[in-house]
């Protein structure tokens, strides 16, 4: 297993690619877009349906953000013609788009309980990273022609998806901990840190033609530079920003989603350690990790104020 993963450039654990892109087949031959009736999911976690109505959310997530990438392409090729009108439309047709994709999430309530996300399908999500608690701080033992040797990996997760870094990127997001609200210079550093390094980790989990890509974006012109040296052209500007508000929108709503499933779920799990605690313990569900072993509200703020500071610029 290691030597098939080392080939393929990707750790040999679950990754976001492997649980979601490649696990399905389409049910029927229509041209239908996906969704939770028409997708089998190849291999499961737990068998049951609401894994695939987890899994049966995402995936046509994916499918539905898929016009982006020819769409952004074309707005990058507008920007080297110094083409206003079709970087405009492209612009729209994104931020089309990113609503669209937005409308999809609200599905997961329906077709996957939270307390089946987090009680049954988040343990297999989790990674290798954090299993301190349960006796494995070194993570798990992978064995090999040596005798082996313990490994610590992160789960799948949606910070995995290089849709969504591709998207940040040719919008001109940039995860640099910039301050949008009252943090100390301190804080702002610690933040930066911990996102650019989150990221350039997550992208280690991304199959190996789909990191090549995005390197290959971030070294293409860039749509914000362009778009924030013509303050002159007011619908150009309105344009990014609609764009970039309509990104926001769908970050906001991934938290709300993480923080019922999540933070919520903890928050209960903790109230019922705590009354048959006789210590009175407490911790900390605001910092519950997400799938994938991130701390998941951190995280996902972090991400979504990145977002407000392009946009705000």
């Amino acid at each position: 297993m290691i030597e098939v993963s080392a080939h393929l450039g990707l750790p040999p654990v679950p990754t976001y690619a492997a649980t979601v892109l490649w696990n399905y087949r389409r049910i029927g031959h229509g041209n239908e877009p996906l969704q939770e009736s028409n997708i089998q999911t190849l291999l499961s976690f737990t068998g049951s349906p609401e894994e695939a109505g987890f899994f049966g959310t995402v995936l046509p997530i994916e499918e539905c953000g898929a016009p982006l990438i020819p769409t952004m392409l074309l707005a990058i090729e507008a920007v080297r013609k110094q083409d206003t009108n079709q970087l405009i439309a492209c612009l729209q047709r994104a931020t089309l788009t990113l609503a669209d994709m937005t409308s999809i999430l609200p599905r997961m309530y329906r077709d996957c309980s939270q307390s089946f996300f987090y009680h049954k399908l988040r343990r297999f999500l989790d990674g290798t990273k954090s299993l301190a608690s349960v006796g494995l701080p070194e993570g798990v033992l992978f064995e090999e022609y040596n005798g082996g040797r313990y490994r610590k990996y992160c789960g799948p997760s949606n910070a995995q998806s290089s849709l969504f870094v591709f998207v940040d990127i040719v919008l001109g997001v940039e995860h640099d901990g910039e301050d949008c609200g009252q943090e100390s210079p301190g804080q702002q550093s610690a933040k930066s840190a911990f996102l650019k390094s989150a990221e350039q980790e997550m992208r280690l989990y991304m199959p190996q033609k789909h990191r090549q890509f995005l390197a290959d974006v971030e070294r293409m012109p860039k749509i914000k530079g362009f778009v924030r040296s013509r303050p002159e052209d007011v619908r150009l500007n309105f344009e990014y920003e609609n764009c970039l508000t309509a990104l926001l929108q769908l970050r906001q709503a991934h938290i709300q989603m993480v923080a019922r499933y999540v933070v919520v779920m903890a928050k209960r799990g903790t109230s019922l350690e705590m009354v048959k605690s006789d210590s009175g313990g407490k911790r900390n569900a605001a910092g519950a990790t997400g799938t994938g072993g991130t701390n998941a509200i951190e995280f996902l703020k972090s991400v979504r104020d990145s977002v407000i500071q392009a946009r705000d610029a």
